[in-house]
């Protein structure tokens, strides 16, 4: 039913049967090789690695720098420590 502003209301509009789907005549396409494949460029695994990283924490490497060029950070505890986390971050310790 359908309500017209000006001609008010009117019936329900034309039923009709149903329709039958005719057989689709087969594209110029040629037939798939096999299946699917993906490439992952060398420059999105990269970006991929990035994401992965933790949070940079800006204020906290401000002050290891500052104690850096004070002199009051070095020790070779510190050091060897600061590598071994660094190797393992990145996956090659």
């Amino acid at each position: 039913m359908e309500i017209n502003r000006s001609e008010g209301l009117s019936g329900p509009g034309r039923v009709e049967g149903p329709r039958y789907v005719t057989r689709v005549p087969p594209s110029n396409v040629a037939p798939s090789l096999g299946t699917d494949r993906v490439e992952i460029s060398e420059a999105a695994r990269l970006s991929s690695a990035l994401a992965r990283l933790p949070e940079v924490r800006l204020e906290k490497i401000r002050n290891l720098r500052d104690l850096i060029s004070r002199g009051e950070y070095e020790s070779e505890e510190k050091f060897r420590v600061a590598v071994e986390r660094f190797l393992e971050e990145i996956g090659a310790a």
